[in-house]
């Protein structure tokens, strides 16, 4: 899957990532390319010390079960000055269903790897464990 881009702010040895008010919960702004990223700061931010991080999806998606579980949606590609709340509302998907679209976890199977932490890490558990199974599958074949 593509890196994505999120906005951020590194301040006393942490990383802030910008998050939106949607109209009474929190939304996340994630954008495909770096230079859209660049374009809301310039033309949405005043605030010094904002800048555009690649993520990877997986770092993502921990980010919004861990730092950012505060956050209710996602906002893909954003556009400055022009993302009142009704357009806002256009671009935006669920936390879960955003995470699950990176993960490439179906719906259905997300209780039950719920139980073992949030779809991203069962992902990764997954592809270890496949990594793991063909490592051992060369070394004895």
């Amino acid at each position: 899957m593509a890196p994505r881009w999120l906005i951020t702010n590194p301040t006393d040895g942490k990383m802030d990532a910008l998050t939106l008010n949607g109209g009474g919960d929190r939304v996340l702004p994630v954008f495909s390319f770096r230079d859209e990223a660049e374009m809301y700061i310039r033309l949405q931010l005043t605030a010094p010390g904002w800048e555009p991080r690649e993520f990877s999806a997986d770092e993502i998606a921990s980010m919004l079960y861990r730092s950012l579980s505060n956050v209710s949606r996602v906002a893909l590609d954003p556009l400055p000055e022009v993302c009142d709340k009704t357009v806002l509302d256009l671009l935006c998907v669920g936390r879960g269903t955003f995470v699950r679209s990176l993960t490439g976890v179906k719906k259905g199977e997300a209780p039950a790897q719920a139980a073992q932490g949030h779809p991203a890490e069962a992902s990764l558990r997954k592809s270890r464990s496949a990594g793991s199974r063909a490592a051992a599958t060369a070394a004895n074949g």
